[in-house]
């Protein structure tokens, strides 16, 4: 509905539709309510949607952009501040050494769903997953412990929406925004 009425301003939208979806598709959604499968990351949408529709506007800066290049620009991370690293990502550092291995095992499994198909298949369509038995996170306790598992580490990921349930028992990575981010994570952990 946002990109409908977005196209009344800008109407390259309107033209290449099929591509702008399939863009927000890929990077923001994924995500699951229930039994209904198409639900994506809104906030992240909507600032995709500002972002793309200023690139295509052009500033007296900087010149209009194609809706190819404007689509490349505007594709991010807007979930969080990709500098100000927040609670799950202080929690992941904290507890590296024991998470290290099923992140690496997320991300692979996420570049495994990926390389199935050109683009990759929603993760509540895929076989690809990490399974685990995740406990109910008591966050209190995570954020004040020395101590927890990757199991409970997991749980408030599952809960704050960086991993989705693929089947009971199994996470993965729901979209490419949250991909980026674990390869983030990952790579934090190198420094």
């Amino acid at each position: 509905m946002l990109l409908d009425k977005s196209a009344v301003n800008y109407p390259q939208i309107a033209d290449h539709k099929d591509k702008v979806m399939a863009a927000i598709k890929d990077w923001y959604g994924g995500y699951r309510i229930g039994k209904c499968s198409e639900k994506y990351n809104p906030r992240s949408v909507c600032a995709f949607i500002e972002f793309f529709c200023s690139q295509l506007k052009g500033s007296k800066k900087k010149a209009a952009l194609s809706v190819p290049d404007a689509l490349q620009s505007a594709a991010k991370v807007y979930l969080i501040d990709a500098g100000k690293p927040g609670l799950i990502e202080t929690l992941i550092d904290k507890h590296r050494d024991q998470a290290a291995d099923t992140i690496e095992q997320l991300i692979g499994e996420y570049k495994n769903r990926a390389s199935d198909d050109a683009s990759p298949k929603p993760a509540s369509q895929s076989n690809h997953a990490v399974s685990l038995q995740l406990p109910k996170p008591d966050v209190r306790r995570i954020v004040a412990s020395d101590e927890c598992s990757t199991e409970e580490i997991l749980a408030l990921c599952l809960s704050a929406g960086y991993l989705i349930q693929n089947e009971p028992g199994s996470v993965c990575i729901p979209n490419r925004e949250m991909y980026t981010v674990w390869c983030t994570i990952s790579k934090n952990a190198d420094k």
